[in-house]
């Protein structure tokens, strides 16, 4: 063995450990750099020399500068962190919710052993409301009161209204964040992508896998932001680089990666970004991560709320309404017109109201039913198409869809299908029920009273409209606006025979501006009223009522009471004193109206309230839970590739007598050369 092969074995201990100070300082650097992986020298001796007589080592080699990962923890890690950021969107969305709704003091606070709200919220409003009403019923007469109930009712119309508006905003702000993440993760994919391929450059087109240390970091921090904003599962494609996938689809691949886009529609109240493939235009199936909670608070929490308060409103305006529109205030009518109109196409000869039974296909935007099938209704369009129900409202009465409202865009009288402009919450089920109408809200056959009142001689005579919805005009062609105005007329005619000698008579129906009904007398010598109402049909059109609109965001006052709270129906039979009417429309207090008779309109918004609190506080658990699991596997990648300022120490003391020790030996090598070469 020669002297020069000893001076290179010294110059590889000092060039070994030059390289194990340098990264025993780098580990230093970056002991708090996010996700950095701490590093370790390998040395493995350099291959022994062959003397005859003897192996003889030829010093050290560096094999590798190794990452020290635990593949197994950061996959794990990414699972936590998609699922940590998904809870905490929807634990933030219901928290939000809950002040929306004022829902932690209505249920804590607002509601006595009774069950009645006493908090600021729709419920104390409600309770205020029917405290008005009840304190009404003693006073039927009273000015005063009269006024507290308009002002209460405003107050309570005024609730739903805000309350709705809020939540529809804060779903607005959720669906602009959806917007944000989406953006966020085509950046992000876009980088992982490009590290792929600065990584495969760095190690030699995969020959040397595992030494771009530096940039393998940076790539699994890309990865683990990724994860915040939606799960992704990442497979090692074995050649450097990572292949990223979301629910089965590719969304990196080598160097290449597929972006997402957005698709909006508007499903009637929202505008709602979908979120797809943007070269395919597929869904993407997204189960966690920031993404997948804000989309579940945004289609799934808010609507549920929203429409849990349209039921509420809907239903409370609709039997209050139904109350209401059949009694009298202290000042009777002399002209009225009903608040909501009809679409032209049933003025023109298309029925108020057409029930049927869903027993076809359907799906959340269709139905079919047979009873629709060969009506022969005949509205005919500019283009020349058959148009009849088209512009008009369906409503659903029955099934998991009860209670939603939509638009008619499209009829087939052959099949008997009807499209609608935006999808349900639930698909349509064969026997669900439905009217097309357009009204928002149901009417049945019956019949109602309008009792003509002699200003002079005090004298009542009431007629009674009949409401057909069983052919009245044969073949399957149901009651028509303009058959009402005729049937008003007609019974008018009948009872009051000549009045005036030339054919007067001293109400008259027509059909004013807009396709509303309008009642109005001929004179001041008479006034008029409504009475016992069996086809709801005062309500649905909107005439005598207290409330106007079917839903929370559109709840009102209707404008006559507003302008003149005599119109308050407090009696039945004509007397001033008469408080009979207003006594039913307190009953509705502790009338079990809500789910299918078993609930009170109190006990419903109390159930509302309070499964959004309790989906809050066990939202909030499941995140304090994720957030623990965290916290264990954070402190298990810390211990596999987190840096010990105090190992690092040792380290560096270690590789300086390393170095210090080559030095010497060196140092003795040249002496001895030195030695030689002046021996000769």
């Amino acid at each position: 063995m020669s002297l020069l092969n000893s001076l290179n074995i010294g110059r590889s201990g000092l060039t070994a450990a030059q390289i194990g100070i340098s990264v025993a300082g780098e580990n230093i650097a970056n002991a708090a750099t996010e996700g950095y992986s701490r590093q370790r020298v390998e040395m493995i001796p350099a291959p022994e020399k062959d003397l005859g007589y003897a192996f003889v080592g030829q010093g050290v080699q560096i094999s590798l500068i190794r990452r020290m990962v635990d593949e197994s923890v950061e996959t794990a890690l990414r699972s936590s962190a998609s699922d940590l950021n998904q809870l905490s969107r929807e634990r933030d969305a219901l928290r939000r919710i809950e002040d929306i709704l004022n829902a932690t003091s209505a249920v804590e606070n607002s509601f006595d052993a009774s069950g009645s709200s006493r908090g600021t919220d729709i419920g104390s409003k409600i309770d205020s409301f029917f405290d008005a009403i009840e304190e009404l019923s003693m006073s039927p007469s009273d000015p005063a009161i009269r006024t507290t109930v308009v002002e209460t009712g405003k107050a309570l119309t005024n609730a739903f209204s805000s309350t709705a508006e809020d939540l529809i905003e804060y779903r607005d702000q959720l669906n602009s964040q959806v917007v944000q993440d989406v953006r966020d993760v085509n950046a992000l994919l876009e980088q992982v992508a490009e590290y792929n391929q600065r990584i495969l450059e760095a190690e030699n087109g995969g020959t040397d896998i595992g030494e771009a240390n530096g940039l393998r970091d940076r790539r699994t921090q890309l990865l683990t932001e990724l994860s915040r904003k939606i799960e992704v599962n990442v497979v090692n494609a074995g050649n450097s680089t990572v292949n990223v996938y979301a629910g089965g689809e590719t969304l990196v691949f080598g160097d290449d990666f597929f972006r997402l886009d957005l698709r909006q529609t508007n499903d009637g109240i929202n505008s709602i970004d979908h979120v797809e493939f943007e070269s395919t235009g597929s869904a993407v199936d997204i189960k966690g991560g920031s993404l997948a909670g804000l989309i579940s608070a945004r289609d799934e929490f808010l609507p549920e709320v929203l429409r849990d308060l349209d039921q509420l409103a809907g239903r409370l305006s609709f039997e209050f309404n139904k109350i209401h529109s059949e009694g009298h205030g202290i000042e009777f009518f002399s002209s009225i017109e009903s608040v909501y109109g009809v679409h032209g196409t049933q003025l023109e000869g298309n029925p108020l109201s057409t029930p049927g039974t869903i027993d076809g296909r359907s799906g959340t935007t269709y139905l079919q039913s047979s009873s629709l099938a060969g009506l022969g209704l005949d509205v005919i369009n500019e283009k020349g198409l058959a148009t009849p129900f088209v512009g008009v409202n369906i409503l659903f009465t029955s099934g998991a869809n009860a209670g939603q409202i939509r638009t008619v865009t499209g009829f087939n009288s052959a099949t008997g299908q009807v499209s609608f402009d935006h999808e349900l919450p639930f698909e349509l089920k064969k026997g669900d029920a439905f009217e097309v109408t357009s009204f928002n809200q149901p009417i049945k056959n019956g019949r109602f009273e309008i009792t003509v009142h002699n200003n002079n001689t005090g004298d009542d005579t009431s007629v009674i409209v009949d409401v057909d919805r069983d052919a009245l005009k044969g073949s399957n062609v149901d009651f028509t606006l303009e058959d009402l105005v005729g049937e008003i007329n007609s019974k008018i005619d009948s009872a009051f025979v000549d009045l005036a000698g030339d054919g007067t008579r001293p109400l008259a129906a027509t059909i004013s501006h807009g396709n509303h009904l309008k009642l109005d007398t001929v004179s001041d010598d008479y006034s008029f009223r409504f009475g016992k109402d069996t086809s709801d049909l005062l309500a649905a059109m909107g005439l005598n009522t207290f409330f106007t609109g079917s839903r929370a965001l559109d709840l009102g006052m209707n404008e006559n009471l507003l302008d003149n709270a005599n119109y308050v129906a407090t009696g039945l039979s004509g007397s001033e004193g008469d408080n009979t009417n207003i006594s039913g429309l307190a009953s509705l207090r502790d009338a079990k109206i809500f789910s299918n008779g078993n609930e009170k309109v109190g006990e419903f918004f109390i159930g509302v309230i309070s499964t959004v609190a309790v989906r809050s506080a066990e939202s909030n658990d499941l995140v304090e839970n994720q957030e623990v699991l965290g916290g264990q596997l954070r402190a298990e990648r810390e211990r596999i590739s987190g840096v010990n300022v105090d190992e690092e120490a040792i380290s560096l003391i270690t590789f300086q007598r390393m170095f210090q020790a080559s030095a010497r030996f060196i140092a003795i090598v040249d002496q001895m050369m030195a030695l030689l070469m002046n021996s000769i």
